[in-house]
């Protein structure tokens, strides 16, 4: 029973892996994984700390190595988590500020980029929740 529970419901850090593409070049994360990851977050509360420091992790990592493709994959997932999980923001802040601290030291333009578009995103989320 243990296992098909633990099979059936993976872990954070598995379905985490399973929203990055097979193919190293891309941008884009696995929309349907993505979404099981939302769910597992939104069912979760508890996690939603952890996803984010997880997730915060790898991007540090992949700018460190310089894989710029998959920090912006990493990024684009912690976005959809964000969004989704909008009631656990401030669960999330911190790891979402390292991130964007992160993205904007990078020599990488694209990862500037990103990191002022996920700015933009979260004062947009405060100023429109405040209103």
């Amino acid at each position: 029973m243990g296992q098909l529970c633990s099979k059936q419901f993976a872990g954070h850090k598995s379905q985490i892996k399973g929203c990055y593409p097979k193919n190293p070049s891309a941008t884009e994360p696995d929309k349907g994984n993505v979404q099981k990851l939302s769910m597992y977050a939104l069912s979760n509360p508890d996690r939603v700390p952890v996803i984010g420091a997880y997730l915060q992790s790898e991007i540090e990592k992949d700018v460190s190595r310089r894989n710029s493709n998959r920090a912006i994959v990493g990024t684009k997932i912690l976005d959809e988590v964000t969004a989704a999980c909008s009631a656990e923001m401030t669960l999330l802040i911190i790891h979402i500020v390292k991130v964007i601290d992160t993205l904007l030291k990078s020599p990488d333009v694209r990862l500037k980029i990103k990191g002022t578009e996920t700015v933009r995103r979260l004062l947009a989320f405060f100023f429109v929740s405040v209103e």
